[in-house]
């Protein structure tokens, strides 16, 4: 039986989709392996399970007791490597390229059966380094040139970049610089990786202005490629935030929200429409009329899941509001058949009837 999917979404996160073994970054070719086989009893938690590549997970379950050549990969050892990955990650040191030299020279072979810590010496940044991380900085400046001027760097010194406006985007202007980047054709191999790791930490932190700029920045179609683990974890925050309907909270989230809609995870989009439609009828400034303006003019899967929301509860309780009412002429030809009568009912009824009919 494999891992469950909030599991593996844990470790992807923890190791930001780096392999435990190799150190390269996977992206989608990454799988959560079993330190201990489950054929041997190995349980399917946090503590047992390693990411790896596909080949070093072949690796490590293809040794032959019987034919033993070279030494076996250990459950200490197992342990020791992905703690270390875990704790890079953590750390902000994102790129492969950073840390693989460092590891295969610090690492002894003697403390590789024991818990050792790995040792990276300060890396001094270039000139052109703190040129292009001073670009970042100033808000006056397009951060269009960026991306190119990175290119002419070579693996290490794009990751120490990439690490510093990743490391410090909650701190100074580097969102648009980093989106500018991972929005570049010629960095797609890795604007997944530093997409989620961006994601991990805006979830993570606390500030909602942070949250509302990486909305209303985010590339979509890179958004909508992150793990759902991770995705289930920010959009269930937001959702609550909009449920809790504190006018200055949703006031300010409302129009990002929507504009990255299509990046909630499924088992969330239901909930985020009820809270969508509470908020209509919410009294809030800005939100209720953007939340109107968007239920009316959803694509048909969208609308069909809100038209499935709408029961008595809701409608027997409404003052006979214009919106409802147009919100259910506006999809009209998309009415679920179990709600066609009650449907037709509010349209056609007066008040005191259609409560007569369904309280």
């Amino acid at each position: 039986m494999p891992f469950n999917p909030n599991t593996k979404a844990r470790m992807f996160i923890k190791s930001a989709r780096i392999c435990c073994l190799c150190f390269k970054q996977c992206g989608t070719n990454i799988e959560a392996a079993h330190i201990i086989a489950e054929a041997d009893g190995g349980p399917n938690t946090d503590d047992n399970g390693i990411p790896l590549c596909f080949d070093c997970h072949q690796e490590i379950g293809g040794y032959d007791v019987r034919h033993p050549k070279g030494n076996k990969f250990t459950e200490t050892e197992l342990k020791a490597r992905r703690n270390q990955v875990y704790d890079l990650v953590e750390s902000g040191f994102l790129q492969a390229q950073i840390i693989t030299g460092k590891l295969h020279e610090n690492i002894d072979n003697k403390n590789r059966e024991q818990n050792s810590h790995i040792k990276i010496d300060k890396y001094n940044p270039t000139k052109e380094i703190k040129a292009i991380i001073e670009l970042a900085q100033n808000e006056l400046l397009s951060a269009e040139p960026i991306p190119f001027k990175l290119q002419l760097l070579n693996d290490r010194e794009q990751a120490y970049v990439i690490d510093e406006l990743v490391d410090n985007f909650d701190k100074s202007n580097f969102l648009e610089p980093l989106f500018t980047i991972i929005s570049n054709e010629n960095f797609e191999n890795k604007s997944l990786i530093i997409l989620e790791q961006i994601l991990r930490k805006v979830t993570i932190l606390m500030d909602l202005n942070l949250k509302k700029n990486f909305m209303c920045q985010v590339p979509l179609e890179i958004l909508k490629t992150t793990d759902e683990g991770l995705r289930i974890a920010f959009f269930t925050e937001l959702i609550g935030i909009l449920e809790r309907n504190q006018f200055t909270e949703v006031n300010k989230i409302t129009s990002c929200i929507i504009r990255i809609q299509t990046s909630i995870p499924e088992n969330l989009i239901e909930r985020y429409f009820r809270a969508l439609i509470k908020l209509s009828d919410s009294g809030a400034w800005d939100a209720e009329p953007i939340a109107k303006r968007t239920l009316l003019s959803l694509p048909d899967d969208f609308a069909i899941i809100t038209l499935s929301i709408l029961d008595e509860k809701i409608l027997v309780w409404d003052l006979k509001t214009e919106f409802y009412t147009k919100l259910i002429n506006e999809y009209l030809t998309l009415w679920p058949k179990n709600k066609q009568d009650l449907f037709s009912d509010y349209l056609n009824m007066n008040k005191n009837e259609f409560n007569y009919k369904y309280m």
